[in-house]
């Protein structure tokens, strides 16, 4: 597994090039209640990156951990984050 934090995400591609955002769109995605057919949510970006038209890429694999997680503990809601 590779930390959000790493600069590895660098080395990792997804379909618009270098997968150095994802961490930023999977910390978004944790508090982000949109749909995932809004444009403007996270979940809209980080499919159209990770899983454009099916294709899957090194940045899909990492980022599937944190995907996980996601899934198994829920969205934050933004007024429980202290």
């Amino acid at each position: 597994m590779i930390a959000l934090s790493s600069k590895r995400w660098h080395e990792l591609a997804h379909a618009y090039g270098a997968a150095d955002d994802v961490p930023a769109l999977l910390k978004r995605a944790r508090l982000d209640l949109g749909s995932g057919a809004d444009p403007q949510s996270a979940w809209f970006d980080l499919w159209s990156a990770l899983c454009h038209q099916g294709d899957a890429y090194t940045a899909s694999y990492a980022a599937a951990p944190e995907l996980v997680a996601i899934a198994k503990h829920g969205i934050m809601n933004v007024s429980t984050i202290r």
